[in-house]
C-alpha cells in the first residue's frame, strides 16, 4: 500500500480531494490533503513559502516515501517541497499543474497561448488576494462535472493570497532527482493541452499520462483518477476484462481451465503447451508461432472457480508484473459466465490501447473455448 500527499490548486481547499481520497483509502492507502495557508475566507496572508512549508510538513508526517500530487497552481508548492525534502517523496505528480524551472513564478505561464485559467480571475484589496469569478469558473474549471457537483464546486471557490502567482520557486538537483509523471487534461479548458505539453518538454526526465478529462478530474472522474494515481504508486491496475456467456454448465468448463495445460486446444494462436510441476507454482510454457510465454499458477479455487497467473518476463508486453485471472460463474438455467481479466503495474504504454489488445486476443480465445465445447 502507499501513502499519498495531495496539494490543491489555486482558489481552491482540500476538500476539492474527498472522492478520490475516500477511494484511495478504500483500497489499504493513506491519504493527506493539504490545506494550503493563504486560501480561504478571512484567512491571514500566507504565500508561497507557506505553502511549501506546509507541504513539507505534510510529506515528512506520512512516516514513508509519498506519492505527492499537486494540481494547478498546486504544482509550485510540490516542487518546492521536492527541493526541500526529496527523500521524503517516491515521486511527483503534476495533475494538470504549473510545472516550473528554476526561478519561475506562477505569472511566467501567461506566456502560454492557451494558458486561461486567469480569464475569469479578479484581484481586490489592493492586489494581496486573487478570486474567481462564479459565471466563468464552470467553464474553465468544471465543464465536463455533474451539474449538481459543479455548482458545489462553483460556490466553495475561495480566495487566493496572490504571493502564490508571484513569487519565484527555487529548484536544483534535489528536485531534478525526483521521479515525476504529469497527467495531461485533455479537456483542460483552464490550462490548455499545447500549455500542458510545453511545460513537459522542459522537464526530458518526466513520464506522461493522458487523461480525457477537464481541469477537474477529481471531481468529474474520480474513479478513473484513483486508478491512474494507484498504478503511479506501483499497484496493479485492471487493464483488460472480457464477460461473455457459455452455453455448458460450470462443471463441464471448469476442469478445461483447471488442469492449466492442454490450452492450446482453446487458446488462440496457441500451438503447443508445455507444462513444468503441479498445483500452485506450476509453469507452463506456451508456443505461439516463433513467440513464447510462460505463465506460472498463483492460484487455483475450485470453490470459486477462479484461476489466477502471472506471466513471466521476459514476455514483451509494454507492463510489469502482469497477472491473469479467469473465474466461471454458474447462470440460472444451467449456462455459465466466464469472467477473464488481466492487472498490470508501470505500463509503458497507455492501459488504454494495451487493454483493447488483450481483450481481443481473450474474446478470441473464449469463441475457440465455445467450439471445444461444442465438438
Amino acid at each position: 500500500m502507499a501513502a499519498f500527499v495531495l496539494v490543491h490548486g489555486g482558489c481552491h481547499g482540500p476538500d476539492c480531494w474527498n472522492g478520490v481520497a475516500a477511494r484511495l483509502r478504500a483500497r489499504g492507502h493513506s491519504v493527506d490533503a493539504v490545506a494550503l495557508p493563504g486560501h480561504g475566507h478571512g484567512v491571514p496572508r500566507a504565500g508561497l513559502a507557506e505553502g511549501i512549508a506546509a507541504t513539507v510538513e505534510a510529506v515528512e508526517a506520512a512516516g514513508e516515501p509519498v506519492i505527492l500530487v499537486g494540481h494547478s497552481l498546486g504544482g509550485l508548492s510540490i516542487s518546492g517541497a521536492a527541493e526541500q525534502a526529496p527523500g521524503a517523496i517516491r515521486r511527483l505528480v503534476y495533475l494538470t499543474a504549473l510545472l516550473p524551472v528554476d526561478g519561475e513564478s506562477g505569472a511566467d505561464f501567461s506566456r502560454f497561448e492557451d494558458f486561461r485559467g486567469s480569464e475569469g480571475s479578479f484581484l481586490y484589496d489592493g492586489g494581496e488576494w486573487a478570486g474567481v469569478r462564479p459565471e466563468r469558473a464552470h467553464d474553465l474549471f468544471y465543464a465536463d462535472c455533474a451539474p449538481d457537483v459543479a455548482r458545489r464546486a462553483v460556490a466553495a471557490l475561495c480566495p487566493t493570497d496572490t504571493d502564490y502567482l508571484t513569487t519565484p520557486v527555487a529548484l536544483g538537483a534535489a528536485f531534478a532527482g525526483v521521479a515525476k509523471t504529469y497527467i495531461v487534461c485533455l479537456k483542460d479548458a483552464a490550462i490548455g493541452v499545447g500549455a500542458q505539453r510545453a511545460m513537459i518538454a522542459a522537464h526530458p526526465n518526466i513520464d506522461v499520462v493522458e487523461i480525457d478529462s477537464g481541469h477537474s478530474p477529481f471531481l468529474s472522474m474520480p474513479d478513473d483518477l484513483a486508478d491512474v494515481l494507484e498504478m503511479l504508486a506501483g499497484a496493479r491496475r485492471r487493464y483488460a476484462e472480457v464477460r461473455a456467456e457459455l452455453d455448458a454448465p460450470v462443471d463441464r468448463i471448469w476442469p478445461e481451465i483447471a488442469r492449466f495445460d492442454g490450452v492450446e486446444r482453446w487458446i488462440a494462436g496457441v500451438d503447443a503447451c508445455r507444462i513444468e510441476g503441479q498445483g500452485i507454482g506450476a509453469v507452463r510454457t506456451l508456443t505461439l508461432g516463433e513467440r513464447t510465454v510462460r505463465e506460472r499458477l498463483v492460484d487455483l479455487d475450485a470453490s470459486r472457480y477462479e484461476i489466477a497467473y502471472d506471466i513471466l518476463e521476459p514476455h514483451g508486453l509494454p507492463a510489469a508484473d502482469v497477472r491473469g485471472y479467469i473465474r466461471l460463474t454458474a447462470l440460472p438455467g444451467g449456462g455459465t459466465q466466464i469472467a477473464w481479466s488481466s492487472e498490470a503495474r508501470d505500463f509503458r504504454t497507455s492501459p488504454d490501447v494495451l487493454g483493447q489488445r488483450i481483450e481481443a486476443f481473450y474474446a478470441a480465445s473464449i469463441e475457440g473455448l465455445k467450439t471445444l465445447l461444442a465438438r
